[in-house]
């Protein structure tokens, strides 16, 4: 099992993106060359991470690769995780998780609980942003609101979601199937 190493708080979604760039998400593999990712396959990558935790919520399921997780905690961490690498691959800026807890408790202090499909929506305005080349500001706050509506749902749900992100972050350094090797072999993880 990996030991658990607590990252600093304010660094979380910073060091997602620096984790993604250590295992090689954003070169090529054979080239080793920077990669030109598209905007959208990473925003439907967030949507597919949504989708899990659902089905984990749903299924009150243990997570597979953090058993003593339950599933949906570590998919809202996953959530978090891709959220992170895209604002940090994307060239946003990279909030700290207080700024965005701060947010989130005002959200639930003036609204009712978000529901998945309120992350789902959350994300597909994002993609919108990104689609119709809405300035640089609107695509920012999009970005702000659904990493808001996240925590709010992990605040909603009673996770506590930094050392979950911190965990699966160092689990999946040591993944097999992230290793260029496997990810170069037929079947392989793309993206």
């Amino acid at each position: 099992m990996t030991e658990t190493v607590k990252l600093p708080r304010t660094d979380i979604l910073t060091r997602c993106h620096e984790a993604s760039i250590s295992a090689g998400w954003w070169n090529d593999l054979k080239t080793g060359e920077p990669k030109n990712r598209n905007v959208g396959e990473s925003l439907c990558l967030v949507h597919s991470e949504i989708s899990e935790a659902y089905e984990a919520y749903v299924c009150q399921a243990m997570d597979e690769k953090l058993p003593h997780h339950k599933g949906v905690s570590v998919e809202l961490a996953d959530v978090l995780i891709r959220l992170g690498d895209y604002s940090g691959g994307y060239g946003y800026e990279t909030p700290s998780i207080e700024w965005v807890m701060g947010r989130a408790r005002r959200f639930l202090a003036t609204r009712s609980a978000p529901t998945f499909a309120d992350l789902h929506a959350t994300v597909s305005r994002l993609m919108e942003a990104e689609r119709k080349g809405m300035t640089r500001e609107a695509r920012q706050n999009r970005l702000n609101d659904v990493l808001e509506i996240t925590v709010a749902l992990c605040m909603t749900l009673n996770v506590d979601i930094v050392p979950i992100i911190s965990e699966k972050l160092l689990y999946n350094m040591d993944r097999p199937d992230h290793k260029p090797e496997a990810r170069l072999a037929e079947g392989g993880k793309a993206f």
